[in-house]
């Protein structure tokens, strides 16, 4: 045991480097999938739904391994969630869905400027996935699922670990260092498979916009919800408006 808590911190940044890697896989799913999707099914739509299919299974596993390896993130982390009264952690979660707005928004108009309009292909895939055979298993993991896994990886594991247990002051470096490459990866992770880097500042801003919701509130529950949040929502407009 002490062995084990003397070297925590490699372990929980091995346990990143493990689901990352695996997220990238998901990530790459459909540059993959594509080469053999006529064993699926030879038209578009069956590819489609096969993707949505494989996203679902990884994703879910993804779930499964973040209980299993870090349960102590979930366990701490809802420890600090039920001290809060409900207003306090009300609030917490509104402001920063506004926070996560203004973020999204930003880097969108930032990129959209410097590649003269268009959409990033993560973007442009998700709205045709969701409207494919078997896209409710997508909305599910997309809302769901994904910010609950993103935010165990990115702010609970990367974040937490580079930051460490003790209480730290907003400018200390290691919280600085923690947030911007909590904020990296999630970014990367988003646009690797596309290639399409232009479109990384909406989600590195919302990387930040979660990774200082994460610390101030101390609590990942508090990103996740607002996560999950944002994601509901773009869905619900993506599929009334789109």
């Amino acid at each position: 045991m002490k062995f084990m808590y003397k070297y925590l911190r490699y372990i929980k940044m091995a346990i990143f480097l493990v689901i990352y890697f695996l997220l990238l896989f998901t990530s790459f799913s459909s540059k993959m999938l594509s080469p053999i999707a006529g064993i699926y099914g030879s038209s578009y739509e069956g590819a489609r739904a096969y993707l949505v299919f494989s996203n679902v299974i990884i994703y879910l596993i993804l779930f499964v391994l973040s209980l299993l390896l870090v349960p102590q993130i979930y366990y701490l982390d809802c420890m600090i969630l039920k001290r809060k009264n409900f207003s306090r952690a009300f609030l917490e979660v509104v402001i920063g869905y506004g926070i996560l707005t203004v973020a999204s928004v930003s880097g969108t108009v930032i990129s959209r400027a410097f590649a003269g309009g268009g959409e990033s292909i993560n973007e442009t895939a998700v709205n045709s996935i969701i409207s494919a055979d078997g896209g409710w298993l997508y909305i599910f993991v997309a809302v769901i699922i994904g910010p609950i896994v993103e935010e165990i990886v990115f702010r609970g594991i990367l974040q937490g670990t580079i930051i460490g247990s003790k209480v730290r002051k907003p400018g200390d470096p290691r919280v600085v260092v923690g947030i911007l490459a909590s904020s990296i990866f999630f970014g990367l992770i988003h646009v690797v498979s596309g290639g399409d880097y232009i479109f990384i500042f909406p989600y590195l801003f919302m990387g930040l916009a979660l990774g200082i919701i994460a610390y101030y509130s101390k609590s990942v529950y508090t990103s996740m919800i607002v996560h999950i949040l944002n994601n509901l929502i773009s869905i619900l407009v993506t599929l009334l408006y789109v």
